[in-house]
Order: structure tokens, then sequence, then C-alpha cells
């Protein structure tokens, strides 16, 4: 009777096992047949909704075909006058949400030469493209065809803008947004088009006149315009465009990605006070206007993110002065790029500085030329220090000039192995300053 009573007890124990394996293999097999499911499901969903968005596509042209030539325009479009065309809409096609964006625009043909090249009416036809876009700007679908006038293209008395866009390196920058305005002319022109892979687009019909302004911009690039004249600035580098009679009127934009400044600034205890990072490029001369100024205070570490290209200057507060920056001032900015700058500040106004050596990149050789700027420079006395090596002092063949701004000469450099070496200044009242890295022997 007990042996009886252990066996069956064995026996329910191993049948619990058994349906705690078979619970979890068939939790498994769901969990993948569900999963499998879902993802057929979600085919099906994204197939037809591919298959309405061509639908929707070709609906719109089909529509677009059936207007008229002269109503071929969009709202903002780069087609002057401009029509009732909705640049971009919202659809609901199918139970399914699209965006479904119209681009319609002049095309300057070779066959009769092209803008600039002698054809005084580049519009030799109206391309027509329908692209339909998911919710998450993904595009479903596109479409384009060429629409021709059925009468043969004639001279007016308009002008046409042909415009470029180039990057840093003078590449052109396709799908740049542009946008045309002139509020000054009836009837008042607000264009918006892009760029086409050639980083160009010309807009014609046009009415002669000053005060086009145009602004060309991209995501996570810089952007440019031209500039209108104004008591602040009388004399722009690229003005706004002016349009004229039956011929190109061409501007140049220039447009490339940003990038991202760190400045860790040591030497003072007191931080806060405004400072400006202004840049070299020039939107005005006679008096000079800057185009990139970015203000920032004056902390540990001091971060400036989408900096466009350009070479930039650092203006410290009132009360504070700038010892070295390693690398020297001006600080370049190339395009795309991350930059770490390493700044001594001090607020003695007596404490020397150093701010620029000029060359910096030398040969081991006796007789080399070289100037070294800053303040408080009263002494022709410097030692350049490799690591941690000893330093090498120098001062034969230096002078002191400029109220104490620049000391320039020729120096014996013939001794000096391959690498950077940091340059070092000390005064008679015990003043130090250290420029890292500051020359390379090569």
């Amino acid at each position: 009777m007990r042996l009886h009573i252990k066996l069956s007890s064995t026996r329910k124990a191993v049948t619990l096992i058994e349906v705690v394996i078979d619970m979890a293999i068939l939790s498994l097999i769901s969990t993948v047949v569900i999963m499998a499911m879902a993802s057929s499901i979600k085919t099906v969903n994204q197939s037809s909704r591919v298959a309405a968005a061509g639908q929707l596509v070709n609906e719109k042209l089909e529509h677009i075909r059936n207007l008229s030539y002269d109503s071929l325009a969009t709202q903002n479009g780069p087609i002057v006058p401009q029509g009732n065309i909705l640049d971009q809409e919202s659809v609901t096609r199918d139970k399914f949400q699209f965006v479904v964006h119209t681009d319609i625009r002049y095309v300057d043909d070779a066959y009769d030469s092209l803008v600039g090249s002698g054809d005084l009416n580049p519009a030799d036809y109206k391309r027509v493209t329908i692209t339909v876009l998911d919710t998450d700007s993904s595009v479903l679908a596109t479409l384009s065809t060429d629409i021709a006038s059925r009468a043969a293209e004639t001279a007016s008395n308009t002008g046409v803008l042909k415009l470029k866009v180039l990057d840093a390196n003078g590449s052109p920058v396709p799908d740049a947004t542009i946008v045309l305005t002139n509020a000054s002319v009836n009837p008042p022109v607000n264009v918006t088009t892009t760029t086409d892979a050639a980083g160009g687009v010309f807009i014609p019909n046009l009415t002669p006149a000053g005060n086009y302004h145009i602004v060309a911009s991209k995501v996570n690039y810089s952007s440019d315009s031209t500039t209108p004249i104004s008591v602040a600035n009388p004399s722009p580098t690229n003005p706004d465009a002016t349009i004229l009679l039956q011929q190109p009127t061409e501007v140049t934009l220039s447009i490339d990605l940003t990038s991202s400044l760190t400045i860790n600034i040591t030497g003072v205890v007191v931080f806060g006070g405004d400072a400006a990072l202004v840049g070299q490029k020039l939107i005005g001369q006679n008096p000079d206007v800057v185009k990139n100024q970015v203000l920032f205070v004056i902390n540990p570490i001091v971060q400036i993110s989408n900096l466009e290209f350009d070479s930039y200057n650092i203006t410290p507060p009132i009360g504070f002065f700038i010892k070295t920056c390693s690398p020297t001032l001006p600080i370049i900015v190339s395009p795309n790029s991350a930059i770490t700058v390493n700044c001594d500040f001090t607020i003695d106004p007596t404490d020397v500085r150093i701010s620029n050596i000029n060359p910096n990149q030398f040969t081991a050789a006796a007789g080399v030329s070289i100037e070294i700027s800053g303040a408080n420079l009263t002494l022709p006395e410097f030692s350049l220090q490799r690591g941690s090596d000893a330093e090498i002092p120098f001062n034969t063949g230096l002078t002191v000039g400029q109220n104490n701004t620049l000391v320039s000469g020729t120096v014996d450099f013939s001794a000096l192995t391959l690498g950077s070496y940091d340059l070092i200044y000390r005064d008679a009242q015990g003043h130090t300053a250290r420029q890292t890295e500051a020359i390379v022997i090569e």
C-alpha cells in the first residue's frame, strides 16, 4: 500500500513537468505564428499603401494634363505668374494618408541654345513632377512628364533669373531650397523652388526691376542670400538681383554642411560676460559688414553648433584678454567638421599674449624668418619645448616692434628635430604665455 502511494506521486510529478514543457513549447509556437502573421499583415498593408499611392500619382498627373498650358503653375513655384495648383497637399485615399507634392517648372532645351548662350526666352516647355510621400516623408510613388505649349515660344517684355548654388569647393548643391521674393513689383513675387542636379535653377518671365531677394538653404547646411541695400549696409558684396529686359541675370550663392565648435577656456576663476565669435566673410564693404557672428558667454566649456564654414576670431568681453589659443586664431572652420580650441584667458591687461605665429611650419634650417604677434611682448626672448624635452631658448636675430605687439626676425632652427613644439614666452615681470603646438618642424 505504501509502495503504491509513492509510485502514484512520482507519476503526478512527471505529468506536471510535462505540462509545463508543453505549455512553453505551445507559447513559443504561438509567438512565432503571431509574429509571422503580423509581418504578413504589415507586408500586405504596405503593398496596399504603395498601390494606392501609385493610383493617386496617376490620377494627379492625368488631372494636370487636362489643364490649360497657361494654368500649369503652382502657388509658390518657380513659374511666374504663379497659379492655383497646390505645391503640397494632404490626401486620404483608401483609408491611407498621403502627402502629394507637385513641382512644375520650365525646361530650357538645348535645341535652341541655352539661357546665357543666346536664348532670350528659355521657357521652352514645362516639366511636371508629382510625388506621393508617406507620412514619414518616404517616397511611395513619383511620375514626371513634359508638356509643351501649342504656340511657339516668343520673346517678351520680361527677364530671366539664372541661379547657381555651389558648396565650399565650388561643386554644385542639388535639392537646395530657393526662395525668391520681390514685394515692389506687380504682382508681387514669392517663389519657392529647388535646385536641379547641377545646382542650378532658372526662373523666366520676371518683371524687369530691382530688389529681387534670393535665399538658398538646405537641411543641415548653412544658408546664403543676396543682401538689400540699407543704411547699415550701403554697399553689399552680393546685392539683391536686378532683372533686365530680355536678358539673363546670373547669381551665385554658396552653402555647405554646418560644423560644431568647442572652446575650452582656462586661466580665469570668475566666468561670465558676453564674447563674440566673429567670422571673416563679408556681406558688405565700406563699411565692412560681417556675415557670421555668434555671441556666447564665457564659461569653462563653450559649445557652438550649426556653424558656417568661415575663419573666426574671438572678441572677449570687456576686462578679459586672450593669452593664447591652440590652434592660433583665426579658427578655420571647414564644412562638416567638429573642432576643439583651447584658449587661455586673463583679466590682467599687462599680461603677455600671443595671438599668431607666421609662419608656423618650418624645415630644420638656419636663417628662417618668423613673426610672432600679440601684446606686451617687451623682450625678444622665447623658448621651444617638444613634449617633456628640455626647453630650447632662441632669441638671436629677433627684435621687438609695433608697440610691443610684434617680435620678428631671422632665427636658427637647424638643431631642431622633427615634431611639434610649444612656444613659451616669459617677461621680466614674471608673466608667462605658452602656445601649445605652435611650431611644427617638418
